[in-house]
């Protein structure tokens, strides 16, 4: 029993630090408008899964998207930021 709390607890220690060090990421990506398809933990990933038709009009509405909200923002392709502008 001792054993499986202690191996338990890793895996949510490591989260903890993982947040942690990017805690000024997070900071500044809720500054910016976020993407309305935007998922919890993917993101936008499942927006390039599939043809490339199918993905050339998913960065059409992205595309769009920016251009309505001021020209500026960010969408999270798995643990990583990007953002999305527009002049």
């Amino acid at each position: 029993m001792n054993m499986f709390l202690w191996l338990s607890l890793i895996p949510v220690l490591f989260y903890c630090i993982f947040r942690h060090k990017r805690r000024r990421l997070y900071k500044y990506a809720s500054s910016v408008i976020k993407h309305k398809e935007d998922l919890p933990i993917i993101g936008v990933t499942w927006a390039f899964l599939g043809f490339t038709g199918d993905i050339f009009v998913k960065l059409q509405q992205f595309s769009t998207f920016t251009s309505q909200n001021g020209g500026l923002t960010n969408c999270w392709l798995g643990p990583h930021l990007y953002y999305t502008g527009q002049d």
